[in-house]
């Protein structure tokens, strides 16, 4: 069972230092589209549209994790996900 409790700017914030982070507002309402992603701290999120003629909806997503301290580079892994 995950824990989830709010922060002062209503964002859900689940145990186990996790964050929900929310995707910006697509310009459909009829396609799947992506809602947002839990992620750890120092963790950022890129997010992939499709453009249509009907308008914009973020369709995936690209997680980068966080970096060690003491690096310099970046670092090559990440979690890519789509929706169906």
């Amino acid at each position: 069972m995950t824990l989830i409790c709010m922060n002062q700017s209503n964002s859900m914030i689940p145990a186990g230092g996790r964050r929900w982070v929310a995707a910006p507002k697509s310009a459909r309402s009829d396609v799947p589209a992506v809602l947002g992603v839990y992620l750890f701290d120092g963790e950022t999120v890129q997010w992939s549209w499709t453009h249509t003629t009907e308008g914009s909806y973020v369709s995936g997503y690209q997680i980068d994790p966080q970096q060690p301290a003491g690096l310099g580079g970046n670092i090559s892994q990440s979690s890519s996900h789509a929706s169906l």
